[in-house]
């Protein structure tokens, strides 16, 4: 449950806090965050289907291990990017990390649980969902809060932070066996 209280407060803190980042870090205009919000929730729809696909082929764990990955990718891409055009293909990446998370969890959870239990597992994984949903942004806060000194350089740090969750999540999600076994049909 650790592991998924790490991904879901960096998750949903660092898909919105993009649109913060570029109006305040960038200056981008209100139309300009909406357009690459629209452009960038087509990568999340593509990459809920494809997750499923390949985690058939790989494995749940396997398949969310190169998530996470990703993860880490496109949010070092977002605090590093030195321009407006480098979140248009940062933020892409980002709702195909978000996409794959949200079609691999459930697969992993179910993989790893007692049959008898999937219920209560499931229960747990949304109290835990829903107490990320306040950690996350939480810490955001305190960030900025602590780092506001800095100016735009505490967006970055705000921003480097879901990073850091990300790879504390891979390490503890390298602990966890992997329950299910790819598809050896195909």
């Amino acid at each position: 449950m650790l592991v998924t209280l790490l991904l879901m407060a960096a998750m949903n803190v660092a898909v919105p806090n993009v649109c913060l980042f570029a109006k305040d870090v960038f200056g981008m205009k209100d139309q300009q965050i909406a357009n690459l919000m629209i452009f960038s929730l087509i990568f999340s729809a593509l990459a809920a289907f494809g997750a499923g696909r390949v985690s058939d082929k790989l494995g749940p764990k396997r398949t969310l291990l190169a998530t996470l990955v990703l993860w880490v990718v496109a949010i070092v891409a977002v605090t590093l990017a030195w321009a407006p055009w480098v979140l248009f293909v940062a933020q892409p990446l980002l709702y195909l990390a978000l996409g794959a998370s949200f079609a691999l969890g459930p697969v992993l959870l179910i993989a790893l649980s007692p049959s008898e239990k999937i219920t209560e597992f499931m229960g747990f994984c949304v109290m835990v969902g829903n107490v990320a949903t306040v950690v996350g942004p939480a810490i955001v806060a305190l960030l900025l809060g602590v780092f506001g000194g800095l100016g735009m350089g505490s967006y970055r740090i705000a921003m480097s932070s879901f990073a850091v969750a990300m790879v504390l999540g891979v390490f503890l999600l390298l602990r966890i066996p992997d329950a299910r076994t790819p598809d050896a049909s195909t």
